[in-house]
């Protein structure tokens, strides 16, 4: 698999966050941006975006009406900040290709295996500071990364997201990662410094970056209208 793109939504519309405030997106003409709009150029890039609704991560209200709204969801990786198992289910009713859930949302590791019988694709985004994995969970606090990873394989999880926080700046493009991990039912993709993501052994698995909305190829009549996020601002609970 490829590198992976990211674009946030907040209150309907695509966004970048400025000053700890999502700001929405303006095309050369001044109109504001639309999802399905956005979407649609992109595809014609890219095969695999993340939409991350900040509705959902950072208040625990996720956009489901628009959801429903949207052309073969199956197409798209959905980051609704899912904190209990029934929010993952209802991304998998949605119809999304891979479902996506923070370290920082997941209450026990018991919900997480929980969880993981409910759909074949499940994705972790291991919110990563300094080393240290940041969770609810005191158990999953003190795991290492490595572990981490490999107790998500011997779940059976699609795949993971390793976001280093600490390292990690959404004002330049993403690092040239792009590899085919040898285990094709598994991937990693790294979002920050792959030599502060405490990934170790698994590093040869790493299959490509996640890239920001405004360095996405093909995406330019939007970045020269608008300014990068803080990274800081894009992991708050």
């Amino acid at each position: 698999m490829p590198n992976i793109h990211s674009i946030k939504i907040w209150n309907g519309n695509p966004v970048v966050v400025r000053d700890s405030r999502p700001e929405n997106i303006h095309d050369q003409d001044g109109k504001v941006s639309s999802l399905p709009i956005i979407l649609r150029e992109f595809r014609k890039n890219h095969e695999t975006v993340i939409i991350e609704d900040l509705n959902g991560i950072n208040d625990d209200h996720p956009q489901f009406e628009l959801y429903q709204s949207l052309e073969k969801p199956e197409k798209y990786w959905i980051d609704q900040g899912a904190r209990w198992v029934d929010d993952v289910m209802d991304a998998v009713i949605a119809g999304f290709g891979r479902v996506v859930v923070r370290t920082t949302h997941i209450r026990n590791l018991e919900e997480l295996e929980d969880a993981a019988g409910l759909t074949p694709n499940l994705m972790l985004d291991i919110i990563n500071k300094k080393g240290k994995i940041e969770s609810k969970d005191a158990r999953l606090s003190k795991m290492s990364i490595e572990r981490f990873v490999s107790m998500l394989m011997e779940l059976e999880f699609a795949g993971a997201i390793i976001t280093d926080v600490s390292n990690m700046d959404e004002q330049r493009p993403a690092l040239a990662v792009d590899r085919t991990p040898p285990i094709d039912s598994f991937t990693i993709h790294l979002r920050g410094e792959p030599s502060h993501s405490g990934v170790g052994r698994h590093f040869d698995l790493i299959s490509g970056s996640v890239i920001p909305f405004q360095h996405a190829k093909g995406m330019d009549q939007y970045a020269e209208v608008m300014k990068p996020p803080s990274s800081r601002d894009l992991y708050k609970e």
